[in-house]
Formats: structure tokens, sequence, C-alpha cells
């Protein structure tokens, strides 16, 4: 019985060898590797603090947004495909390399030691870092539209007469002249009327007009509520993430007949028939926008 159980013995260790190499070999194919790379996806700041605390402040220069490759089994490229938000970018201020590079990392919830690589391009966030400036500017009163007629414009004085802005050296630097505009249509008496402050710049055009500014202030309605179509609609594609005029166009349609704001329709996109590889950059828009609210609830 013992010849029998150690006869070849080599052959059958040999055998057990092909056999588990050959296992192996049929799963590897069956899910190979393969790299697939994910576009618009948002950069967070960490630790920007080492910067605030010093009385700085930065702004991003260029879009905050990278280009994702992930090398890893196809299995999990096709999940992340379906759910792009699992992957997040992020620049660490503690990395910052120089004055105005951060490097970019990765991280892959679900999958951290399951994928063989995953980097960004740029590989590298540019930030413009500068001194914080508080300024003090005295508030002009202008006027539009006119009184009730038999009665004349008196003097217009502003309440408060100056206000104080702060920012970066190079916004606030910008700001020439800060005006409270009232509507006086039809008055008859005298009285306090809510005033819109504009800020005008050196050239005399006004600072909110600006396309940055006005960008800049739909992404901060979209992440405090996304009720606002409007703000959402503006900075969908900004910067440019391949979502066209057919898209958003679908997406209004669907809110309209569900009677939902367009930001609740797009965060449920595979829901909107025939958006097909649009659903994917629409649900990493929602990631960025909700990852964002999730920091300034934070602070």
């Amino acid at each position: 019985m013992k010849e029998r159980l150690t006869n070849n013995l080599g052959l059958k260790f040999i055998a057990v060898f092909f056999t588990i190499v050959l296992w192996l070999v049929v799963m590897n194919v069956e899910d190979p590797i393969d790299t697939r790379t994910f576009k618009g996806i948002s950069v967070g700041i960490r630790n920007d603090d080492i910067i605030t605390s010093k009385g700085k402040t930065y702004s991003v220069v260029g879009e905050q947004s990278v280009e994702v490759t992930v090398k890893a089994k196809k299995s999990i490229l096709s999940d992340l495909k379906e759910h792009p938000e699992k992957i997040t970018a992020y620049a660490d201020m503690q990395n910052l390399e120089s004055r105005a590079l951060i490097p970019v990392e990765v991280s892959i919830s679900g999958y951290e030691d399951e994928y063989e690589e995953a980097y960004t391009n740029p590989r590298n966030l540019e930030v413009e870092i500068e001194n914080y400036l508080s300024k003090r500017f005295p508030i002009v009163a202008e006027t539009r539209g006119t009184v009730r007629d038999g009665y004349v414009l008196g003097p217009v004085t502003p309440n408060p007469a100056y206000i104080t802005i702060q920012g970066g050296v190079s916004a606030i630097n910008q700001i020439n002249k800060v005006v409270a505009k009232a509507d006086v249509s039809g008055m008859s008496n005298d009285g306090e009327v809510p005033a819109e402050l504009i800020l005008y710049d050196v050239g005399g055009v006004n600072f909110y007009a600006r396309k940055e500014i006005k960008d800049l202030l739909a992404y901060l309605k979209t992440i405090d509520n996304g009720k606002d179509d409007l703000a959402v609609r503006r900075i969908i594609n900004v910067p440019k993430r391949g979502i066209g005029l057919t898209t958003v166009n679908r997406i209004t349609e669907a809110a309209q007949q569900r009677g939902i704001s367009f930001y609740e329709a797009l965060c449920s996109a595979d829901l909107v028939p025939g958006l097909g590889r649009s659903i994917s950059k629409l649900e990493s828009f929602a990631a960025m926008i909700e990852y964002f609210r999730k920091e300034f609830v934070s602070r």
C-alpha cells in the first residue's frame, strides 16, 4: 500500500502544481487586468489650514478636476464605471513641493489593496498662494427709477457708510468702487429701501458680472442646496466635462415631469432615458458637489 502511495510521487506533485497554475490562469483570463481612464474627477484640498493659519489664502489655477487612470481587474473597473464616486482625488497641502504645486493622490473606496496602480493627469494641482487682505471701502449711493409725480428726490445716503471686504490680495485690489443701488420708483415718503451692492473694478466693470465670478457664485448656490436650476445648469459643464445641451435638455424634461429640481433629476440620472454614457459624467459631477457639501458642513 505504501509503495502505491509513493509510486510516481514526483509526477503527482507536478500534476497538482499544474492544476493550480491552470486554475489561476483560467481565473485571470476570466477577470483580466485592464486599464481605464475616468474623466472629470474633482480634486479635494486637504489640510489647507497650513496656509490659512498663516494669514494667507489660496486659489486653484486652472481646473480643479483631473483624469484618473486605474489599472485593476476588469470587474473592478466595471464597478468604478458604474460608481465613479468611489474614486477620490485629493491634494494635501502637507505635500506642497513648491509654492505652486501639490501632488494629486488617489484612493478608491472598497478596493484599497485590490488595484495595481492609479494615477492622475495632470499629476499636480497648481495653486496660487497669496496674503489675506481685509480692506474697508466707502459705499457710494446710487438710485434707479423715479419718485412719484410732484415729488423730488433729496439727498441719498447709504447705511452703513462703509463695508469691509476680505479675500486674497489680488482679488481685493481689483475692487475700485462699491455702490449701493436702490430702486426709488414711485416713492413719496422718506425711508430706507433695500439696495443692491455692486462692486466695480478699475475698468468700471461690475465685479459680479465677470464670468469667473458668476461661475463661482453658481457653484456656491449649487453646493448650498442645489435648488437654483439656472445655477446648476450654468456650471454643470464648467470646466468642460463633456456634458452637452442634449443631456441638459433631457434632465430638464425629466425634472419637469417628476416635479423635482434639475439637480435632483441629475442625481438620479440612471432613471432618465437616453443619457447613455453621460450618466457616469453626471454621477461624477454630483459626487463632486456632495463632497464639497460635506467639506463645508465639517468646517
